[in-house]
């Protein structure tokens, strides 16, 4: 039973990881096509590579994929940092969690719908109050720029809290005789803050981030109930790409180079920051 155990498992998760990937490699080199009564596989060899590495839309949907990513985890981990030491400090911490739990436990499909509402034009909340302070109304889903920036301000919306809880449970966690000793040499916030509080929370932070920027590059029920990939590709990041390509145009063999660049990217993410947690432990 043991041996069955230690062996048999493994060679399943394994195949359960290795016959999804195989397929997907084998169906980039292939024009698939649905015909009557089954599928129609046709040998193309790397002309499904030159076509997608030379198409702009996929070339810009690494551009605004990157953008996207690294933009919301920057933003989202100093907020979390900013309202960590806020709520550390303050009198009543477990009222300040609970309302920022608030937007975190929202499914990603309500939060989409919430903010299309918010940023629909003349009625929505935003134009109201961009027009209120001043600024104007702002196309929010018409115009490419601002819909970037929208996607970007919902993702910080939702996930701050995150980012903000794994922060706040290292923050806690950190040694109190260090503070005092700073605070009997004199120290001020701002010096504690630099020499103590952030060497000591830098694991804990590209712990943050490293979860952070997984789960946005497999990012999609947002951004498409939102945007769906518009105005004008502004926002089709790798995700929403592949899913176009497979269920609007039918286009398997492109769809799967767009998913193996994903991973890509992911896996070359996941590997820079274990070389970054790496170098901290040393």
């Amino acid at each position: 039973m043991c041996y069955y155990s230690t062996v048999t498992w493994p060679a399943l998760v394994v195949g359960l990881l290795a016959y999804p990937l195989f397929s997907l490699v084998e169906t980039s080199f292939y024009n698939v096509r649905l015909v009557a009564g089954g599928v129609s596989k046709e040998f193309v060899g790397l002309y499904n590579y030159i076509r997608v590495f030379s198409d702009p839309l996929f070339i810009y949907s690494i551009e605004i994929t990157l953008v996207f990513t690294i933009v919301s985890v920057i933003i989202e981990i100093l907020l979390g940092i900013i309202l960590a030491l806020a709520v550390a400090n303050s009198k009543f911490k477990r009222l300040w969690i609970s309302i920022l739990m608030i937007s975190m436990i929202i499914p990603p499909l309500s939060v989409a719908l919430i903010w299309r509402f918010m940023a629909y034009p003349e009625m929505g909340l935003l134009d109201q109050l961009t027009s209120f302070i001043g600024i104007g109304k702002i196309p929010w889903l018409s115009d490419s720029f601002w819909a970037r920036i929208l996607i970007i301000i919902v993702d910080v919306w939702h996930w701050t809290a995150f980012c903000f809880l794994i922060i706040y449970a290292g923050y806690v966690s950190l040694p109190l005789i260090l503070y005092e000793a700073a605070m009997v040499d004199g120290a001020s916030r701002l010096q504690t803050f630099k020499e103590i509080t952030l060497p000591l929370l830098k694991p804990t932070i590209l712990v943050a981030a490293f979860f952070r920027t997984i789960d946005i590059l497999q990012a999609f029920p947002e951004i498409w109930q939102l945007t769906f990939g518009g105005p004008q590709s502004a926002t089709t990041i790798l995700n929403i790409l592949a899913y176009l390509a497979t269920f609007e145009f039918m286009d398997w063999g492109y769809a799967s180079i767009v998913a193996l660049t994903l991973m890509l990217i992911t896996a070359l993410f996941v590997l820079m920051f274990n070389l970054l947690l790496r170098r901290r432990a040393e």
